[in-house]
């Protein structure tokens, strides 16, 4: 008998715009496992090109796989399942990169006694071929987050590097691509929008309409995501998901009013304003004030550098993310290798 077809939810959503929060509703659903991101696909799918002949070479399988473990020894979320190399090898099912990610994950799913996976992985549209070859009938939901309450957020975080001015590029080259995907997808009907502000304020019937598109009954347990015990370790775990342990709070939208300067707030708008038009959030200045005020916030910054440096990680942090970077050097430092 064959495996069963593993049919992934990827989430398209801009750091620091609700998508912790988003896997953790879908995860309190009893079909869907959504553990706390693991950027394997991304690490892998981006370097296709370095891992060789995993499929007929038994040296770059042996390292595939060990690589794979590797990367899900660092992570900073905490998962059920812990696979070494010899323990994945064991679970997979076909000798591919494809099967390593459908192992993985599928390992996690049946650890939760659930039978879907839901995957968040940072700036999807970056390898988005990979996944579209590789899990065909996946289903996508792009979720966005008004891009001034978004970039407050970035930089307010403690491991998010840059200002407001870092945190509204991201969300303007997010958003501008996964506006290029979901014309890709919607025809195919693989793929929904949801904004951040409607989950909090109207939560159920936008949580019903999503798992009408995920083909599954709304179950009121996603809004008790909160109470969960693996909820509250990583809540307690990392200083950004420390929300997580609480219920959706429905006020939590339109902080930027008070919190970011007439400057930056005009900076944003003047960047994003075609995407936020799409998305219908409503601009609050006119655009011959948000010119002036853009240019002032310019003259107050000049040329200088985003400040992309790391703020105060705790050590424990600290420590799992050199991990993970000691992964990708390893893997950067592969040959690559173009022949068919």
């Amino acid at each position: 008998m064959s495996a069963p077809v593993f049919q992934p939810v990827f989430l398209l959503c801009s750091e620091r715009s609700g998508s912790n929060l988003f896997i953790r509703l879908l995860d309190s659903h009893p079909v869907f496992c959504g553990p706390p991101p693991s950027h394997l696909i991304r690490t892998l799918a981006l370097n296709l090109t370095r891992l060789g002949d995993v499929a007929q070479d038994e040296k770059a399988w042996q390292r595939l796989l060990d690589i794979s473990a590797r990367v899900m020894q660092h992570q900073l979320g905490i998962w059920q399942c812990s696979l070494d190399a010899t323990a994945l090898a064991r679970r997979v099912t076909e000798r591919s990169v494809r099967g390593v990610i459908s192992a993985i994950y599928t390992a996690e799913a049946h650890a939760q006694n659930k039978t879907r996976s839901v995957i968040k992985e940072n700036r999807i549209h970056i390898f988005l071929p990979f996944l579209m070859q590789a899990f065909p009938d996946a289903r996508y939901v792009w979720v966005v987050r008004d891009p001034r309450d978004m970039a407050l957020s970035w930089k307010r975080s403690s491991n998010h590097p840059g200002d407001v001015r870092r945190g509204t590029q991201i969300w303007l080259q997010d958003q501008e691509r996964f506006r290029q995907i979901f014309g890709y997808l919607a025809p195919a009907g693989q793929i929904m929008r949801l904004r951040y502000e409607d989950i909090l304020q109207e939560p159920v019937p936008t949580l019903t309409a999503l798992c009408d598109f995920l083909q599954v009954t709304y179950d009121p347990a996603m809004l008790n995501f909160h109470d969960k015990e693996d909820t509250k370790a990583n809540a307690a775990r990392i200083a950004n998901w420390e929300n997580l342990a609480k219920p959706l709070i429905g006020g939590n939208t339109g902080k930027f009013h008070e919190a970011l300067t007439r400057e930056e707030i005009a900076y944003i708008e003047t960047a994003c304003a075609t995407e936020m038009h799409a998305h219908d959030y409503t601009l609050t200045e006119e655009p011959g004030e948000r010119k002036a005020a853009e240019q002032a916030m310019e003259l107050r910054y000049g040329q200088e550098d985003l400040a992309l440096q790391w703020r105060a990680l705790t050590p424990e942090e600290q420590a799992i993310r050199e991990g993970r970077q000691n992964v990708i050097d390893y893997i950067n430092a592969l040959p690559i290798r173009l022949a068919t």
